[in-house]
């Protein structure tokens, strides 16, 4: 469509729906530092400094820059993007983000315009009567002692991860709430074999409104695959993150919450790459502790959300952009 915009001479904008992080990781890929970047893959403990971005290791880039990327439909449409950007560089990317969170990485790319309209997230929770048996659980809960785990509509988890998972949450004692999807090879729910203890200690769903949990103030840590929409929501709704990153950005956006936002902690895979039960529970347990490191997790993660409201309000700095952006597509279409 952006090349159709430019052949009639029409302005056209990009909707960024991941970070600028990301974004700056790929056009810096796409551009001049694909073979540093994809070398990184194959070096232990190796780093790379990009133009305007922390160090980052391998496991913090977004997965479709390793060599052995098996998605290469979504590498080809990635790819695309960025050929059109080289050929509109006026056209205008509407980035899924604030300015107050990613200032640098704003910056990061001379003369590419990345307009902040975030975070962009469904804040009308709708009613929906098949929710209501877990909402009503949760609501019974006090507050802040509640695990939320999601790993989104896509990253399907091995048996044996799952079992970790499932070990963790009954070695912590707390109260959770678990969202196991209906996947193709079946019920997630059906690979863990201790399903009526997992019932006696929280509840399992195979579908709930996020951000209508998120919102609950029984719920005081989110165990999440890290995709862009999970992390902004997380941020919006002031809820600190145990990290557990699978593919595509997942690892970049872990970075941003654990060292940029300071609001939550990534999960470590052991050499197998399964994250053990033992590392699950220590991050619940600093994460959930009233105490020491969570309070600090929790406090910056109320900052945060603070300021994505503000970003969002009248006068913020998402909602400024938005505001001039349709003033400028408006006086476009008049002349």
């Amino acid at each position: 469509m952006a090349d159709l915009a430019l052949s009639f001479n029409l302005p056209s904008a990009l909707f960024w729906n991941q970070s600028a992080s990301v974004f700056s990781i790929y056009h810096h890929f796409f551009h001049a530092h694909r073979d540093p970047i994809r070398k990184l893959f194959s070096i232990p403990n190796g780093r790379i400094q990009l133009p305007g971005l922390p160090l980052l290791s391998s496991d913090e880039l977004p997965s479709l820059c390793e060599p052995a990327n098996p998605n290469s439909l979504v590498f080809q449409l990635f790819d695309a993007h960025f050929r059109v950007l080289n050929r509109d560089p006026h056209l205008k990317i509407l980035i899924n983000s604030f300015e107050e969170l990613e200032r640098d990485a704003l910056r990061a790319i001379p003369n590419v315009d990345l307009v902040t309209v975030g975070p962009v997230i469904q804040r009308e929770i709708p009613s929906d009567a098949s929710t209501k048996a877990h909402v009503a659980w949760l609501n019974s809960k006090p507050k802040s002692s509640v695990v939320y785990v999601s790993f989104g509509s896509i990253a399907a988890l091995s048996k044996p991860q799952l079992e970790e998972i499932a070990g963790a949450l009954l070695d912590s004692g707390r109260p959770f709430l678990w969202v196991m999807r209906k996947t193709v090879n079946g019920v997630e729910d059906e690979a863990v074999s201790c399903r009526a203890e997992l019932e006696a200690r929280g509840k399992i769903v195979s579908w709930c409104s996020q951000v209508e949990i998120l919102s609950n103030p029984a719920t005081g840590c989110f165990v999440t695959h890290c995709g862009w929409n999970s992390s902004l929501e997380s941020i919006a709704c002031g809820v600190p993150v145990v990290a557990f990153p699978q593919w595509t950005d997942q690892g970049t956006n872990a970075k941003i919450i654990e060292e940029l936002s300071e609001s939550g902690v990534r999960l470590r895979a052991n050499g197998d790459d399964i994250v053990e039960r033992g590392e699950i529970k220590r991050c619940l347990e600093l994460v959930m502790d009233p105490r020491a490191e969570g309070e600090i997790l929790r406090r910056n993660v109320g900052k945060w959300k603070e300021l994505a409201k503000k970003a969002t309000g009248e006068g913020g700095s998402s909602h400024v952009n938005i505001g001039a952006f349709v003033d400028e597509v408006s006086n476009a279409a008049a002349l």
